[in-house]
């Protein structure tokens, strides 16, 4: 196992894109799958499942030049390893870590950003369920509430009605609205939020039913005037708002 640990450590380096491929070359490629044969090896360790998720989300996660010099040969990597279903059985054998709730949450999140194939993976995988089920279990947790609105707003803003559906009976729309009022300070779990509930009412009147019921409109202006200074807070409260007019 430590040898696995130590490659995931110097994955989760400060370093940039640019320095990790001048420096790793072919090696920077290999640590994707030696990030997925620790999770697949150690499933029952914490701290294996943590720091691998952690490693995916930097791996997959950065701005549009990092991804444009990088991202393909990461991409492909992690797409044939399957990543998406291994964070998705990390969660649900460490439901009561928020450390692996909260770090698999951000993978997701970065794995599914702008890539069809890996949300319908992630949803066909579970991932909805195991998002949901980690924001029942750790409602006080900041960083897991906001990385999982803004993994199932990855998910689900595609205008995918079958997404749309599946969330809606998980009970997502009921757990992020739950998120909105156990963390009425947070800038970021309001606006990732209230992006959320766009994406799974929008053309869709059972989410929409099920968003008035759960009293999102109340969360929607009861944010915009907390974060007044937030335009993205104010913009993505007023689409909630339309949605539900």
């Amino acid at each position: 196992m430590k040898p696995m640990l130590e490659a995931l450590g110097t994955v989760r380096s400060n370093l940039t894109y640019d320095e990790l491929l001048s420096r790793f070359s072919f090696n920077f490629i290999m640590c994707h799958y030696t990030v997925v044969a620790a999770m697949h090896h150690h499933p029952q360790s914490e701290m294996v499942q943590h720091a691998a998720c952690a490693s995916l989300r930097a791996m997959t996660d950065g701005n549009a030049v990092n991804q444009t010099r990088a991202g393909n040969a990461v991409r492909t990597v992690v797409r044939v390893v399957r990543a998406v279903g291994l964070v998705v059985v990390a969660m649900r054998a460490h439901p009561q870590s928020e450390e692996v709730q909260g770090a698999a949450c951000a993978a997701l999140r970065a794995m599914v950003h702008g890539d069809v194939g890996k949300r319908t993976r992630a949803v066909n995988e579970g991932a909805v369920e195991a998002v949901v089920a980690a924001m029942r279990r750790h409602p006080q947790s900041e960083g897991v509430q906001s990385n999982a609105c803004a993994t199932l707003n990855g998910m689900i803003n595609d205008g995918n009605s079958d997404y749309q559906f599946h969330a809606g009976n998980c009970r997502a729309v009921e757990a992020v609205v739950g998120a909105m009022r156990a963390h009425p300070q947070s800038e970021e779990v309001q606006g990732a939020a209230c992006a959320a509930l766009t994406s799974m009412t929008r053309g869709n009147t059972g989410n929409q039913t099920r968003a008035v019921n759960a009293g999102a409109a109340g969360a929607a202006n009861t944010a915009m005037t907390t974060h007044a200074a937030s335009a993205n807070v104010h913009s993505q409260a007023t689409a909630v708002l339309q949605m539900l007019r």
